[in-house]
């Protein structure tokens, strides 16, 4: 068969080693002077011996028994302890779940040690396929990821499903039966084992060969013991020593060791001199035979994180800003509208090359026709059994013509660590089948997690650049120390608020616009601070995207601007909408008159005369009618915290004079008299943002003024004497007009969440 793979512009896009991650981080267990540790692809330590036993890591996460408590639990690749020793038995991870004992009864946890099909069996498999062996007395029966019986009937013994087939015996009958229970193989051997890249070992009379798919033994029964096929190679024993062969039954490996088991990752035990060692298919010894005893290799890390990583890495790259791409150019490209969709394309790169560097298109095999369904099995070593649906006039010209079939446009989801083809197409007779894994749903697939690719959310990200730049000049990104924990997962509520209105400024680069500064100018995370509350605003609060204006280190003239805008749109709405203010930067102090002033990354702090006054900012907002003006400032007007380094030259800090305050206006500030406001560091945001946002994230924004007034009173002063060792205070400022209302206010009306348009 021609079974050529075509990736279109896959290859093109990515280029990554994935085989040095891999070879890196493979990890086998190993025993020395009585204690097991784990060895890595040189024959070093990577953890030290110290358990009474230890089994491959899967998943991440690696089995191990306590020396002292003689219980089980699980470690990661660096020997901590991520499920601590509680269990009696304990095996590895296989489609996210394990098999452990508690009171000498079986059950399933998942990778938080969460129970998931409870304690109840007196014997279970590995889940393979979607499905596990279970039995809780006479009989052998096949349960799925929820522990539902999905066979009617039990059987004297099962094996484990492998390439949609599994050997069971019931009645006086050996045969192999599907995933839906249908008889496809009738059999006399004494012992049948699952199939494994399309051959399945089986035994009589002691001496062990292999099967095809319609049963035929292809290669004789001669050995006296042997392994599945894996890697293209099996183990097996022929008189006294161990060697491979392939699938011809020709010898690949002469027989030389004492024992050898199957190859896995490219490498295979095998004992030489009664110890234990590591070859390479060349059948080289990578790791000399010198421990007591060496465990099948394991990965140790979650594939799935990896992935994710890289696609994390990727979608970064596409975030920057090119070279010779304007500004506003980069804001329109990046705009949230256009990520999810560029995320999704990633997803489906990454997949895709791994897919098709570590599944085995060429060797794709076809088995026996369904001719009451109309399709194939088709069987592709690395990811689990197909159905192609073939119509029966087609059928046999298909199989004649198999070998020259054309497997092209694969598509790949991830389950646990095993991946599963989502989509392919085959070409063949001048004709194009596709294949679909919706066709396949409730037959083969319903473990799988069709869904992982969504949890690696946007703001899951780390930022590598502003969203929106207000200037013209290079702008400096934010520097922070990743993600914070109020950065994702952001709340979203199904309203929308046409009424309400938000102008966000977030001033942090302050250097770039005058000459002199340096770095320490800056007010650290401004811009992140405003971008993330401008996302709470549209995805919480349901202001539509239109009706937010938020500007990233705003000029004079810019935020003027921006304030002018918002008192129109009060007027053209005549009375009837609602204002939000947000301002993240420096505030200054007058020296003469105590009046505090907001400062725009073009004005100097040794010169007011083109800041902005808070006041006049705050009657610029309230000239018009309006329903209610909300103002939160992340700022001092003292010359401290964040504002210390641009008023350091005045060598003062004054107590700013409070502004009057009218209309139906509330002010939360982040801090009260002559403190200073600071940033929370490990969080990579101001003091008081972050607690904002935390709250609105807690309370998905259904929390009052006066929750909030309370929650940020609370937590800001005992955080920051802790962090910062000194005192910030928030304040709440009300107009007369509200004083006996705006506790029961919030971000969102009552009549919002009942599904009324503000």
């Amino acid at each position: 068969m021609k079974r050529q793979i075509h990736i279109g512009l896959v290859i093109m896009a990515f280029f990554w080693s994935w085989s040095g991650v891999f070879a890196q981080d493979i990890l086998f267990p190993a025993s020395q002077y009585g204690l097991w540790g784990y060895i890595d692809s040189e024959g070093e330590w990577a953890i030290n011996p110290s358990f009474q036993s230890a089994q491959p890591f899967s998943e991440g996460l690696a089995a191990v028994k306590r020396r002292n408590s003689g219980k089980w639990g699980y470690i990661d690749k660096r020997g901590k302890w991520i499920l601590k020793p509680a269990y009696e038995r304990a095996t590895p991870f296989n489609e996210g779940l394990a098999a452990v004992v508690v009171n000498n009864k079986w059950g399933f946890i998942d990778h938080d040690g969460k129970v998931i099909i409870p304690h109840g069996y007196q014997l279970v498999s590995s889940f393979s396929e979607g499905l596990a062996i279970a039995s809780k007395g006479a009989g052998k029966y096949f349960i799925d990821h929820h522990g539902n019986q999905i066979t009617k009937q039990s059987f004297d013994d099962a094996l484990p499903f492998a390439e949609g087939l599994a050997p069971v015996n019931f009645q006086g009958q050996k045969v192999y039966i599907s995933n839906g229970g249908q008889v496809q193989i009738r059999h006399d051997f004494d012992m049948a084992h699952p199939f494994s890249e399309g051959l399945a070992q089986v035994k009589n009379q002691h001496k062990m060969g292999y099967i095809d798919r319609s049963g035929n033994v292809v290669i004789p029964l001669m050995f006296k013991n042997s392994s599945q096929f894996s890697q293209g190679l099996a183990a097996v024993r022929n008189g006294d020593t161990w060697g491979y062969i392939n699938k011809k039954g020709s010898w690949a490996i002469k027989p030389k060791f004492e024992k050898a088991f199957p190859f896995k990752l490219g490498y295979a035990v095998a004992v030489k001199n009664r110890r234990f060692g590591v070859i390479d298919k060349s059948g080289e010894w990578v790791i000399e035979p010198a421990f007591s005893k060496i465990g099948s290799a394991g990965r140790a890390y979650n594939i799935k994180d990896i992935l994710k990583e890289k696609i994390e890495k990727a979608y970064l790259v596409w975030r920057r800003k090119g070279e010779f791409e304007k500004t506003s150019q980069h804001a329109r490209r990046i705009e949230s509208q256009n990520q999810s969709a560029v995320l999704d394309s990633i997803s489906n790169r990454v997949l895709t090359k791994y897919g098709t560097k570590y599944i085995d298109f060429a060797n794709a095999e076809l088995g026996i026709y369904d001719a009451d369904e109309e399709y194939f099995h088709v069987f592709i070593s690395g990811t689990m059994p197909t159905r192609i649906n073939i119509p029966i006039e087609e059928a046999i010209a298909f199989k004649t013509n198999w070998e020259e079939a054309v497997i092209t446009d694969p598509g790949f989801l991830l389950a646990g660590e095993n991946l599963i083809l989502k989509k392919y197409t085959i070409a063949l007779n001048g004709k194009v089948y596709d294949y679909a894994i919706s066709a396949q749903k409730g037959k083969y697939f319903d473990f799988a997690d069709l869904s992982w690719i969504n949890e690696i959310s946007i703001p899951e990200i780390i930022w590598s650049s502003p969203r929106i730049y207000a200037g013209d000049k290079p702008v400096r990104a934010s520097t922070r120390p990743g993600f914070s924990d109020v950065d994702i997962d952001i709340p979203v509520n199904n309203i929308e608020r046409k009424n309400t209105f938000a102008l966000i400024v977030g001033n942090e680069d302050y250097k770039s616009f005058q000459a002199g500064f340096d770095e320490e100018v800056n007010v650290s995370y401004a811009a992140i601070d405003a971008e993330i509350f401008s996302q709470y605003v549209h995805q919480t609060m349901g202001l539509p995207k239109k009706n937010i204006t938020l500007i990233t280190n705003g000029t004079a003239g810019q935020i003027k601007q921006g304030l002018n805008k918002m008192s129109q749109i009060a007027e053209a709405y005549n009375g009837k909408a609602e204002l939000i203010f947000y301002y993240a930067g420096h505030g200054l102090p007058d020296i003469s008159t105590s009046s505090p002033y907001l400062i725009p990354v073009d004005v100097d702090g040794s010169d007011l005369s083109f800041a902005i006054s808070l006041e006049e900012a705050l009657n610029t907002l309230t000239r018009s009618p309006h329903t209610r003006v909300t103002v939160l400032l992340d700022a001092c007007f003292t010359g401290g915290g964040r504002s210390e380094q641009l008023v350091a030259s005045r060598g003062v800090k004054i107590k700013p004079k409070s502004p009057y305050i009218r209309g139906n206006l509330v002010v939360f500030t982040a801090t009260s008299g002559n403190e200073a406001a600071f940033a929370y560091e490990q969080k990579g945001h101001g003091m008081f943002t972050y607690f904002l946002l935390k709250k609105l994230k807690q309370t998905e924004g259904n929390v009052t003024y006066h929750e909030l007034a309370a929650y940020l009173k609370d937590q800001i002063p005992k955080n920051s004497i802790v962090i910062n060792n000194k005192i910030q205070t928030p304040e709440v400022m009300v107009s007369p007009s509200l004083q006996d209302q705006w506790q029961e206010m919030g971000f969102i009306w009552r009549k919002d969440l009942e599904g009324i348009d503000n």
